[in-house]
């Protein structure tokens, strides 16, 4: 039985957009740990 039409989940639709844009951050050092910037 493989039906194509999705089922509803009872789930909040996903914005289009985010609801502001994202602030750039600084990368700091927590002990040895890389936080915030582009660290992972």
């Amino acid at each position: 039985m493989s039906s194509a039409e999705p089922i509803a989940l009872g789930l909040p639709a996903m914005p289009d957009r985010p609801l502001a844009p994202r602030r750039v951050s600084r990368r700091i050092q927590v002990g040895s740990v890389a936080v915030g910037g582009d660290a992972p």
